[in-house]
């Protein structure tokens, strides 16, 4: 199954300054919940469940900036998104990426299937935002060990120049 989730939603009625509505709608596309998953328990990885909420499973190759970020370690294995911004970098939530040496992240790349497919480059680096807290500042940089190869499958994030109008539709990815 599938398990990047694609929600319609509005902007809504915030007033954003013009340069950080693009920085917004990043993070609000790499910020996914993290979830821990014992590694052991091949019935939950054999048998994901979606947990996408009014959205709808996403189709190889539709959201090729869309990441899965993990940390293999002690025997779990922490789930969550990020979006290519190079390269060489991935952005992600400081949450997913903080308190644990940095040969223990991967990404994968390529796939819309959580355990398979696609190609997994191990992270080299990670840098937390120097005011990162459990509310505020919630973003990290992962440095990958090799570069990306960019396809039709793996391209990065483009950001707008242009700020959008109050209401516009966007689009948020993500593991579920």
């Amino acid at each position: 199954p599938a398990f990047p989730a694609a929600r319609a939603l509005s902007t809504g009625s915030m007033a954003l300054a013009n340069n950080l509505l693009p920085i917004l709608l990043i993070i609000s596309a790499v910020v996914t919940a993290c979830s821990a998953i014992d590694a052991n328990e091949s019935t939950i990885l054999g048998r994901p469940q979606s947990r996408i909420y009014g959205g709808q499973n996403a189709t190889e190759g539709q959201f090729p900036y869309q990441v899965l970020v993990t940390r293999k370690g002690d025997g779990t294995m922490t789930v969550c998104g990020g979006a290519i911004i190079s390269r060489n970098y991935i952005l992600t939530a400081a949450k997913c990426a903080n308190g644990y040496s940095p040969s223990e992240y991967w990404i994968r790349a390529g796939t819309v299937k959580l355990n398979s497919d696609g190609v997994e480059i191990q992270v080299a680096e990670v840098k937390i935002h120097p005011q990162y807290s459990a509310y505020n500042y919630d973003i990290a940089l992962l440095r990958l060990s090799s570069p990306l190869s960019f396809n039709d499958k793996i391209k990065p994030v483009l950001l707008g120049s242009t700020a959008l109008p109050e209401g516009t539709p966007a689009i948020i990815t993500g593991w579920g």
